[in-house]
């Protein structure tokens, strides 16, 4: 894991990715960090081009990850220790990510609704939010063909036509 030992901390690599998204053009940035001990996430959602972004890590696989490449430093009582860590690994992920993606982008590499596609995010109306991902993926690998249910879409009905 190539950020296992970053020793840059939690506050600094959010100024870093909002730095990332000013310049890109992004606004209504929020940090949200749902740090349930079964199942600790960190997310960076933002609005870009009108579109709700959200970029999820979670933080337990690195917690795993971390224990299971040094078991010794992080055995025990010292669980927190990998918490912390894992935490500032989550973010500089993030960091890298974001600005690899947007370098990408103003270099013409990409196409910003191609790349962030499963992260864009859909609040649905009991209010539990939901990335595009999540709803596409399982559609993929099931017997069902992910054209065949989307069909009926606009922009595929648009696509047979040219």
């Amino acid at each position: 894991m190539p950020y296992d030992t970053t020793q840059v901390g939690t506050s600094r690599s959010p100024e870093s990715i909002k730095k990332i998204l000013i310049k890109a053009g992004a606004t209504r940035l929020m940090f949200d960090e749902s740090l349930d001990s079964k199942n600790p996430e960190i997310f960076v959602r933002f609005m870009y081009q009108n579109l709700p972004v959200c970029f999820a890590v979670n933080v337990e696989k690195q917690i795993k990850i971390l224990r299971e490449k040094h078991p010794y430093k992080y055995e025990g009582e010292k669980i927190g220790e990998a918490f912390q860590q894992a935490l500032k690994s989550a973010y500089r992920f993030i960091f890298y990510k974001l600005k690899t993606i947007f370098e990408g982008i103003e270099l013409g590499y990409d196409n910003f609704k191609e790349v962030f596609l499963a992260n864009f995010e859909q609040v649905l109306p009991n209010g539990d939010r939901i990335r595009i991902g999540e709803i596409i993926a399982p559609a993929l690998t099931s017997q069902n063909s992910l054209l065949k249910n989307l069909r009926d879409l606009p922009a595929l009905e648009d696509k047979r036509k040219s």
